[in-house]
C-alpha cells in the first residue's frame, strides 16, 4: 500500500494573511477607541450625558462609523481574503501534484466545475467569518456606548471598555486565519483526489499532537477512512481540520 506524504498549508501564505488580517482588525479597534473620544465628546473626563452631544447625535455618529468600517472590511475581503483562499488552494494543488509525481503519477490540475464551486464556497465561508467577527465587535462597541450613556459614564471609562474588546477580537482573528488555512487546504485536496478516483485516506495528526486539544484525534492516527464520508471519531464522521483548532491532516492511499 503506497501512501502519499501529508500536504500541509503553505505557512508563508498563512502568515502573510494573518498579518494583514491583524492589521485591519487593529486599525478598526484603534479607530473606534480613539475616535469615540475625539468625535463624540469635547471633554473626555465629563460624563457622557453632560456633553453638548445628544444621544441621537452620538447614535448617528456610531452608525456612520459602522457603515465606514463595513465598507473597509468589504474591501479587505475583496483584496485580501479572496486572494488568500485562491492562493492557498493553488499552493495545495501544487504540493499535491508534486507528491503524486514523487509517487510516479503525473497529473495536471486544471479548473473544473467541482474545484470552481469549492473555491467559491471557501471564499464565502471565509468572508462570512470575517464579517461575523467584525460585526460582533461593532455590536459590542455600540452596546458599550449605549450602556455608558444610560449609566452616565465618562468618555474615558467608555473608551477603556472599548479598548478591552481589542484583545479578544485579535485573538479570534488569528484563530480564524489558522483554522481556515487547514480547512481550505484539506477541502481542495479532497476535490482533486476525488477527481482522480482516490477516496481512501489515512488520518494523520503529524506533529499536531503538541497542539491538538483532542486526544481522540491523536489516537486516530493511522486510521484508513473514506474521504467522502470522513473518519468516525467520538461518534461522528469528521474531516481532518474540520473542528475548530484541529490541525490534523490526511494522507492519500494510492489504489495503483
Amino acid at each position: 500500500m503506497k501512501i502519499l506524504r501529508p500536504i500541509k498549508p503553505n505557512q508563508g501564505i498563512v502568515a502573510k494573511y494573518n498579518s494583514n488580517f491583524q492589521d485591519i482588525l487593529l486599525q478598526m479597534c484603534s479607530d473606534y477607541a480613539v475616535d469615540f473620544t475625539s468625535i463624540f465628546l469635547n471633554n473626555p473626563s465629563q460624563n457622557i450625558t453632560n456633553t453638548p452631544n445628544s444621544f441621537e447625535a452620538i447614535d448617528d455618529k456610531s452608525k456612520k462609523k459602522r457603515a465606514e468600517w463595513d465598507w473597509l472590511i468589504w474591501l479587505f475581503i475583496l483584496n485580501y481574503a479572496t486572494y488568500f483562499v485562491v492562493k492557498l488552494c493553488s499552493s495545495a494543488e501544487r504540493s499535491l501534484k508534486n507528491a503524486l509525481d514523487e509517487a510516479g503519477i503525473s497529473v495536471k490540475f486544471t479548473e473544473t466545475e467541482a474545484s470552481r464551486q469549492m473555491i467559491k464556497a471557501l471564499i464565502t465561508e471565509n468572508s462570512n467569518l470575517i464579517t461575523s467577527l467584525t460585526g460582533q465587535y461593532q455590536d459590542k462597541v455600540n452596546e458599550t456606548i449605549l450602556r455608558g450613556y444610560t449609566l452616565n459614564k465618562s468618555a474615558d471609562e467608555i473608551k477603556d471598555e472599548i479598548e478591552a474588546l481589542q484583545k479578544s477580537v485579535l485573538a479570534r482573528g488569528k484563530l480564524i486565519a489558522k483554522d481556515q488555512s487547514n480547512k481550505i487546504n484539506n477541502a481542495i485536496q479532497r476535490v482533486r483526489l476525488t477527481e482522480l478516483g482516490i477516496t481512501r485516506v489515512v488520518w494523520d495528526h503529524g506533529s499536531a499532537f503538541r497542539f491538538e486539544p483532542r486526544e481522540s484525534h491523536i489516537h486516530a492516527t493511522g486510521t484508513v477512512f473514506n474521504l467522502l464520508d470522513g473518519c468516525l471519531i467520538d461518534g461522528e464522521y469528521i474531516q481532518p481540520g474540520e473542528l475548530i483548532g484541529c490541525k490534523c491532516v490526511y494522507r492519500a492511499v494510492l489504489p495503483f
